[in-house]
């Protein structure tokens, strides 16, 4: 296992900076996802921790040793690719064992330690066979297997399911999230599905444009978003960003949206009393309720989903969508009042993009 450091690590091609000055912190045995669109430099902060890529400038730290000028055996990293390359004239025993063979492991070593990884990944069966002979999903088994067996201190995947199919990518994930609270080995993966980030990852480091926009738990990342970048990012649908003023009525703080009024919490009220500039709200579809009074907005679309549905409501203030239990029998045009949970509701600064946090 490993611990990680980035200091002002940066990578440009020519005039273009792929990673611009970043830094991070990556304790022993944790699980990071590197998220993003293509372009915002994940994979190429990945190429860079293996040694695929020289920086430009910046240090790469492992338990606390530069490695900077260190090949990417002489790092201890195995890597598991989006193409699984491996060895088509070699059977699945042959391909988990070849890093071994390399290393002239002794063979009653290399056929135990084989053998134990072929169990863990219940690829027992299909060890004589050749890769033309596996399915997607047992391929993808066979590159990891291959990357377990050398034992290293750190694993590095770069987009591995995109290759899969749904149901199989579903799969695989619960199989890297089991495999890696087994072995506890210090993690770093690459993908720009958010839903896969979220589901597998101790901490999700969300990168635009080469920098780091926000890093924490999926949790906090879904809950309280740093930025509008992340809000619109992160959720299947994304959260709700809605223009609006402030005004107070009494003892309240309102976010006036049209002819819709919405009560801020405490947090998001004294938020709101410390910012002298423009403001938008977010909110996310399970803090969204349709309600019977007031039917100022309408509905417009409703997208059953089995256990939830969907439904998108619009009013002269703005747009929202709320996720509802169960198959709803609402239908398109249907006035309906809309109220949000004060609690949840969050504020951007409308200028820099940036979460308004209570002074």
């Amino acid at each position: 296992m490993a611990v990680i450091d980035l200091v002002q690590l940066t990578k440009a091609f020519g005039s273009a900076t792929a990673v611009d000055a970043i830094d991070l912190h990556i304790a022993d045995g944790e699980f990071v996802t590197l998220l993003g669109p293509s372009g915002c430099g994940k994979s190429t902060t990945l190429n860079l921790i293996a040694g695929l890529e020289d920086a430009t400038s910046g240090d790469i730290l492992i338990d606390g040793k530069r490695v900077n000028t260190l090949t990417p055996f002489e790092r201890d990293i195995a890597m598991v690719f989006q193409q699984y390359a491996l060895y088509p004239h070699m059977s699945v025993r042959e391909n988990i064992g070849f890093t071994l063979r390399l290393q002239k492991r002794p063979k009653s070593e290399i056929d135990a330690r084989v053998s134990a990884v072929a169990e863990m990944l219940e690829l027992v069966p299909y060890l004589h066979r050749l890769p033309r002979e596996l399915s997607g999903g047992q391929q993808q088994r066979v590159a990891l297997g291959r990357a377990i067996v050398r034992e290293p201190r750190l694993f590095l995947f770069d987009e591995p399911f995109s290759n899969l199919d749904a149901a199989l990518r579903t799969r695989m994930r619960a199989e890297i999230k089991l495999l890696h609270q087994k072995l506890g080995v210090t993690s770093i993966f690459v993908t720009h599905d958010q839903e896969e980030a979220m589901a597998i990852s101790d901490r999700i480091v969300v990168m635009r444009a080469g920098r780091i926009e926000q890093s924490g738990t999926p949790a906090e990342v879904y809950a309280r978003p740093a930025s509008l970048y992340v809000a619109r990012f992160i959720g299947t649908p994304p959260m709700d960003i809605i223009d609006g003023q402030v005004e107070t009525q009494g003892d309240a703080t309102l976010f006036r949206a049209g002819s819709i009024a919405f009560p801020l919490g405490a947090q998001a009220a004294a938020a709101a009393r410390s910012h002298a500039g423009c403001l938008q709200l977010g909110i996310r579809a399970e803090h969204v309720s349709l309600v019977a009074d007031d039917p100022l907005a309408t509905v417009t679309v409703t997208q059953p989903l089995g256990p939830t549905t969907n439904v998108s409501v619009t009013w002269d203030g703005g747009s929202a969508t709320a996720r509802l239990s169960g198959i709803a029998e609402i239908a398109p045009g249907m006035p309906t009042g809309i109220r949000f949970s004060p609690d949840d509701v969050l504020l951007f600064d409308e200028e820099s993009g940036r979460l308004l946090e209570a002074r």
